[in-house]
C-alpha cells in the first residue's frame, strides 16, 4: 500500500506540461541462462515527463510505470497409457522508475525519436501458477513467491518511436527493449541458478 501511495504522489507531481500518460502491453520472458522461459503478454502503464536539456532535440525522460513481467514453461508427454501435461507460469509486477536520454529528429507531422537509459524496478507482486492435466483432468495451484525474489531489479532500456502532433497535444507510439541486469532470485543456491527479466514494451501515450 505504501508503494502504491508513492506512485500516486509521483503521478500527481508529474501532471504538468510535457507530461505523457501512456499504456500498452509488454511481451515478457525470463532468461535462466539456458533456453529460457517462453514469453507472456503483460500490461504496462504509467506517466513520463520530458525535460528538455537543450533548445534543439535533446531531453531527459523520467517517470513511473507499472510493468508486468514473467514467463512460462510447459511439458507434454505420454507414458503407459497416460497423457499428461504441466505448465508453470510466473507473473511478476514491478513499479519501475526509468531515467533515459531522448533524441528527436527534426520537426514535422511525424517526428521520430530514439531513447536509451536505465530503470530501477521495485517488486510489487510475484505469483507462480501451476497446472497439470492427466487424461483430460486438470488441477491448478497458485503460489505467492514474492519472498523468494529480490525486492529490486536494475535494468537498461533502449528503443524509439514516433511523435504525432495533435494541435496542442501530441500522440506518442513507442517500442522499447528492457534488459534486466539483476539475478532476481534472492537465494540462488548455486552459481548457475539465475533468472533475469527480458521485455519488449509496446506503448501508446498522449501528452497532457
Amino acid at each position: 500500500m505504501k508503494r502504491v501511495m508513492i506512485l500516486l504522489m509521483f503521478i500527481s507531481g508529474c501532471l504538468t506540461a510535457q507530461t505523457e500518460v501512456f499504456g500498452g502491453f509488454n511481451w515478457a520472458c525470463l532468461d535462466d541462462g539456458g533456453d529460457g522461459l517462453d514469453g507472456i503478454f503483460c500490461p504496462i502503464f504509467g506517466v513520463m515527463r520530458d525535460i528538455p536539456i537543450s533548445e534543439e532535440n535533446t531531453s531527459i525522460t523520467t517517470g513511473a510505470m507499472y510493468i508486468g513481467s514473467g514467463g512460462e514453461s510447459g511439458r507434454t508427454a505420454s507414458e503407459e497409457g497416460y497423457e499428461y501435461s504441466t505448465k508453470n507460469m510466473y507473473k511478476l509486477g514491478y513499479l519501475a522508475f526509468p531515467v533515459q536520454g531522448k533524441y528527436t529528429f527534426g520537426k514535422g507531422k511525424v517526428v521520430p525519436f530514439l531513447n536509451a537509459g536505465a530503470s530501477l524496478g521495485i517488486l510489487l507482486s510475484a505469483k507462480r501458477e501451476f497446472s497439470s492435466t492427466i487424461n483430460g483432468e486438470t488441477s491448478e495451484e497458485e503460489t505467492d513467491i514474492k519472498d523468494d525474489l529480490k525486492s529490486t531489479n536494475l535494468g537498461i532500456n533502449v528503443g524509439g518511436g514516433v511523435i504525432i502532433p495533435l494541435g496542442e497535444r501530441s500522440l506518442t507510439a513507442s517500442v522499447n527493449y528492457g534488459h534486466g541486469l539483476t539475478n532476481i532470485i534472492k537465494d540462488p543456491g548455486t552459481e548457475d541458478a539465475s533468472l533475469k527479466t527480458r521485455d519488449i514494451k509496446f506503448t501508446l501515450g498522449i501528452n497532457l
